[in-house]
């Protein structure tokens, strides 16, 4: 709990004088500088500040002591004719306060400084729902870059074969379809970037809207360094974070602890207050001293209902503790799964299918040239050899997906590294 509230008193303190834009001119943006504008833009933190500092300010509100009933009344007599008026005065002064018998104050402030736990609690949970968001739209965008990078290079080699295939066609050595064929690859190929490129633009748009950067501005120009992101901690060690640091577990406990006290309140507030009150009254030539004792006894409302209410309410919330708890265990466990997946095969391309892709690439190109395989033997060569290539870097993007779900469950930034 100690170690959650310092982080976001941590956050808070470090950004609340960050009102503007931090955002200029585009540059190359590392992950983690987008992280930064993330921490320092963001709309949606923004406005879960401002709720942690009013709860903070509710919770002084509650600490004051309440202002006596002040009561002062000056008033002049007039009685009979204008002639033989009766002429007389009046002066009133009391002073009132209410006397809580339950203790109810002490109460009512840790039940505020519960609360504010609980908006410290909303804030965290905006904040890594936040930032798994622009965590893979970064990732997003890596990864269509690279995919980008895939066409061009896949479409320059195609490019240097229709060169060769115009030459034999030229020169009645291949068929007009052999011809075409290459250039509904080239087609497709083309079609293919435009539809990436397009997906590039929408996906730095909605991340330039989570870092509050305006749409006007030039796209976000992120860094070319993108690689799996490895996880240096051991699935034991995670779990275990996950259970004790989770931001949903956290506001339910927090939340439990406020409705605790919320019962308590309930049940003081059958003792009833007295209202006390003292002044002094003249009238005319006459000084009256008064003293007075107020109380509302509880007769047919003995808040047997709120009492009720009050303690399913904790009953629900421990059974919420525990339906969450089960969910994001099962969540972690199949996050963590897709990274274990996802890591062997990454594994597995690297030494046997990318080797194996390239070396089918080469050997089909060579073997059309030469005139040994038909054109469709090659295209197919090519498009396998393509689609492992986009399948690989599609790993990575599932992996490093995994590794920002577990984070987000956890609560909190794990030991990794980045293999590129």
């Amino acid at each position: 709990m100690k170690k959650k509230i310092l982080f976001t008193l941590a956050l808070v303190l470090s950004l609340n004088f960050l009102a503007g834009e931090i955002y200029s001119e585009p540059g190359e943006f590392t992950l983690a500088q987008i992280i930064d504008l993330y921490k320092q833009n963001n709309i949606d933190l923004q406005i879960q500040r401002i709720e942690v500092d009013n709860a903070a300010s509710r919770k002084r509100i509650v600490q004051t002591w309440e202002n006596p009933v002040i009561h002062y009344l000056q008033e002049g007599i007039n009685i009979g004719d204008r002639e033989n008026p009766i002429r007389g005065s009046e002066i009133q002064f009391f002073l009132g306060k209410r006397i809580s018998l339950s203790g109810d104050k002490t109460l009512q402030i840790k039940q505020a400084k519960s609360d504010m736990e609980i908006a410290s609690d909303d804030y965290t949970l905006t904040f890594w729902d936040g930032l798994f968001s622009v965590k893979m739209l970064y990732s997003e965008i890596q990864y269509l870059m690279k995919r980008l990078d895939i066409l061009l290079s896949t479409k320059e080699k195609v490019d240097r074969l229709k060169n060769i295939i115009v030459a034999n066609y030229e020169q009645g050595e291949v068929s007009a379809i052999d011809l075409s064929r290459i250039e509904i690859v080239l087609k497709d190929l083309a079609l293919e970037n435009n539809d990436v490129e397009k997906l590039v633009e929408q996906k730095r748009r909605e991340l330039m809207t989570h870092l509050d950067i305006p749409q006007e501005s030039e796209p976000l120009a992120l860094s070319a360094s993108w690689g799996q992101i490895i996880l240096k901690e051991i699935k034991e060690t995670i779990f275990k974070t996950a259970i004790e640091n989770n931001p949903h577990l956290q506001r339910l406990a927090d939340t439990y602890t406020s409705n605790e006290l919320q019962l308590s309140l309930e049940k003081r507030k059958i003792i009833p207050d007295i209202m006390a009150a003292g002044g002094y009254k003249k009238e005319d030539n006459f000084d009256t001293y008064i003293f007075s004792l107020s109380i509302d006894f509880p007769i047919l409302n003995q808040r047997r209902g709120e009492i009720e209410i009050a303690k399913n309410i904790l009953i629900q919330n421990k059974f919420q503790q525990r339906q969450v708890k089960n969910e994001l265990l099962e969540t972690l466990e199949t996050e963590y799964t897709e990274y274990l997946k996802s890591t062997e095969l990454i594994r597995l391309f690297q030494s046997r299918y990318l080797p194996s892709s390239d070396k089918l690439e080469n050997a089909s190109i060579a073997a059309y040239t030469g005139g040994e395989i038909a054109i469709l033997t090659l295209v197919d060569a090519l498009e396998t050899a393509y689609r492992t290539r986009i399948e690989f870097i599609g790993l990575i993007l599932k992996s490093n997906s995994a590794v920002f779900s577990i984070e987000k469950i956890t609560g909190e930034e794990l030991n990794v590294e980045e293999r590129s």
